[in-house]
This record gives structure tokens, C-alpha cells and sequence, in this order.
């Protein structure tokens, strides 16, 4: 077994003992946006896909702009490239994804935000 394999399988096992910790989210992202002139409706295909994540910041809201801002880890090997989605769903509230904070091949960590 390779040492890539045995990492991979010790952060999923990681994810699944820490419970209540790693909350259930879902990732979107825009893959195609079409407007039909004739109809006057535009249209958007997006793709979704379910996941866990751990928040590791509480709820901070920034001084220069009315925003709450959160810091989400994912397994890298269950999202692939973060910058492909465009948001997140967590209990229902809708988080647009903002910098990337850190990614390799086994964790990624992303900053959060949603206005307010």
C-alpha cells in the first residue's frame, strides 16, 4: 500500500470520528448559463455535490463590509479543485466561496463569506 493511499484513508477515517464536527454541505458550481432571446429566459445548468466539511472559525463579522465569514476544510480527494464551485450550502444558508486559504492532495481549506 502506498503511503498516498494510507493518508487518504486515514483523513476519511478522521472525517467520520469527529461526528458532530464535520457538518454536511453542498458545493455548486455554474456550468453553463444560456438566455433565449426570442423567450426572453435565460436558463442556468449547475452541478452540485454533497459532502462533508469542517468549520474551524465561528461566524466573524468584518468591520469594513457587512459580511460573516467562515473557514471550511475539505478532503481534497472528495472536491478535487475548490475554485470550480461557486458556492456552499450549510443548514440552509448560502455561502459564496472566497479565497483559498490552503490545498494540497489530501486537505483543502477555504474562506467562506455571505452578506448580510
Amino acid at each position: 500500500m502506498s503511503y498516498k493511499a494510507l493518508i487518504n484513508r486515514n483523513i476519511k477515517t478522521a472525517f467520520r470520528l469527529i461526528k458532530d464536527l464535520a457538518e454536511d454541505v453542498t458545493l455548486t458550481k455554474k456550468l453553463t448559463s444560456d438566455y433565449n432571446f426570442n423567450t426572453q429566459v435565460s436558463s442556468e445548468t449547475t452541478q452540485t455535490i454533497n459532502t462533508r466539511a469542517v468549520i474551524t472559525d465561528s461566524d466573524k463579522v468584518s468591520e469594513d463590509h457587512n459580511v460573516v465569514k467562515k473557514v471550511m476544510m475539505f478532503m481534497t480527494q472528495d472536491i478535487n479543485n475548490i475554485t470550480a464551485y461557486d458556492s456552499v450550502s450549510v443548514n440552509s444558508l448560502v455561502y459564496k466561496i472566497g479565497p483559498l486559504i490552503r490545498s494540497d492532495n489530501y486537505i483543502t481549506v477555504v474562506e467562506v463569506y455571505k452578506e448580510v
